[in-house]
């Protein structure tokens, strides 16, 4: 990879150069660079949930509810209603994996 990233900018073409394996959602959010130079609300918040997948898919609850949280609000703005529901899916799911963050007491039994 050259020292300019993943994506060079030619005029209005954009070329993706190859990258080590990731997640395809990963590679596919090689492209937000793009999305936000022509303007594209719903491209931005898919690169930005799919990472929100991606970092879901590895254990990184921290990382993929700030992920979710943060392409919300651009699914509202251009009233993505579909998009919306997935990133509350997306805060629920992790709601309900995440392991809490005080362990729960173990039982004590009376004698």
């Amino acid at each position: 990879m050259d020292s300019d990233g993943p994506i060079r900018t030619t005029g209005e073409e954009f070329e993706v150069r190859r990258s080590p394996p990731c997640f395809p959602a990963q590679r596919s959010c090689l492209a937000r660079p793009a999305y936000e130079q022509i303007g594209s609300v719903l491209g931005q918040a898919n690169c930005i949930r799919n990472l929100g997948d991606v970092a879901f898919d590895r254990f990184d609850y921290d990382t993929a509810k700030g992920r979710y949280q943060d392409a919300q609000p651009l699914c509202e703005q251009i009233g993505d209603l579909r998009g919306q529901a997935n990133c509350i899916k997306g805060l629920g799911d992790i709601a309900s994996d995440a392991p809490t963050t005080t362990p729960p007491k173990p039982a004590t039994r009376k004698r």
